[in-house]
């Protein structure tokens, strides 16, 4: 039994491999141009860095800020849980807090190394720990459970818009003109990836009307139907939780965290002139900055981060890069800890849990 306890982890980590990866050339080709990507960034990021100049910003750090960034940082992996929990229990009402909170951590561990398969595991571990019906099945389906992750990304894309209207309303005159112009180019780039997204929606939309139309078949159809409505009753658990104010209060705490997390690595770096006169507001723009930056498929936002971050005090700031690398790799790497250290805890734990 203890045997079979320990090797819990090393099975979640083999099933997301088998279900995200099938062996199959198409997946393998993801995760190897996930990896170029990142390495090509990470180049570019650190390319003509003047190491001397770095050093000397890291030296007058606090690192009394940095922890503080840190504490904030895990705080978030503690408030996501019970959100996510929020949204588990009109499922399965057994669902434990410790359950959501483990799921995070591990799915931020895995994300670390394979991007996008953090969310698979998150949700198999839900499963694996769900409640069951006098039948054995699982309270918490799978595909119920992708539902409410989805509708977990849904809150945190729909708020982060909002601050971005409003950082947009209230500091036009500081930020506005980057902000359309990099829109504008990124527009102007990327048609073609636009057109495409657009018809992979199209034929998404047409998809599911024809499975719905031949979903009483049975068969391949009827399977999928099964697991589109059971992502359904996921995604549509927001309507039935309680306390749905509560919900709102985590939401607006884990975006504080992000803010504190921020500021607290500006605080750290204060003695180096060119941060000396930024401020919270700044911190709000960058912080947005780089929740932006998790959109690029790469293993833990390694290179994405540090890129968008160096561009944007480069071309808001004109701060150069051989200290602007300074704030990415302080803000970027000391989550990474929090997550690689949450991670291992709640993926070694897990192996002793008896439920």
């Amino acid at each position: 039994m203890g045997r079979k306890r320990l090797d819990c982890g090393f099975y979640l980590f083999w099933l997301s491999l088998h279900l995200d990866m099938k062996e199959t050339a198409k997946s393998i080709l993801k995760y190897t141009l996930s990896f170029l990507l990142m390495g090509v960034l990470l180049f570019f990021s650190f390319r003509g860095i003047d190491w001397k100049q770095f050093w000397s910003s890291i030296q007058a750090c606090r690192w009394e800020w940095i922890l503080l960034s840190m504490a904030a940082g895990y705080l978030t992996f503690i408030l996501r849980g019970a959100r996510w929990q929020m949204q588990l229990l009109p499922i399965d009402a057994g669902t434990r807090f410790r359950t959501a909170y483990d799921a995070v951590n591990i799915g931020y561990l895995f994300n670390l190394v394979l991007p996008r398969a953090g969310e698979l595991i998150k949700c198999l571990y839900v499963t694996k720990h769900s409640s069951k019906k006098s039948n054995g099945e699982r309270l918490a389906t799978y595909d119920k459970v992708v539902g409410t992750m989805v509708l977990d990304r849904s809150w945190d894309v729909l708020s982060g818009a909002v601050i971005i209207i409003i950082l947009l309303i209230l500091l036009w005159t500081s930020y506005g003109d980057y902000l359309y112009n990099s829109i504008r180019a990124g527009l102007a780039a990327k048609k073609g990836l636009f057109l495409v997204a657009i018809l992979l929606a199209v034929a998404g939309v047409l998809f599911c009307i024809l499975v719905w139309a031949l979903r009483k078949k049975g068969g391949f159809f009827g399977r999928v139907w099964k697991f589109i409505a059971g992502m359904g009753v996921g995604f549509t658990s927001c309507f039935r939780m309680k306390r749905t104010w509560l919900f709102v209060v985590y939401t607006l705490l884990i975006w504080f965290c992000y803010w504190v997390m921020m500021y607290t690595v500006i605080l750290a770096l204060k003695d180096v002139p060119a941060f000396a006169s930024f401020g919270a507001t700044d911190a709000i723009f960058l912080m947005l900055v780089g929740t932006v930056s998790t959109l690029i498929p790469v293993p833990g936002g390694f290179g994405a981060y540090h890129a968008f971050l160096l561009a944007t005090l480069s071309s808001v700031y004109d701060i150069p890069a051989s200290i602007g690398i300074s704030l990415a790799i302080l803000a970027h790497e000391s989550e990474a800890l929090v997550q690689l250290l949450a991670g291992l805890v709640s993926y070694v734990t897990d192996s002793f849990r008896k439920d």
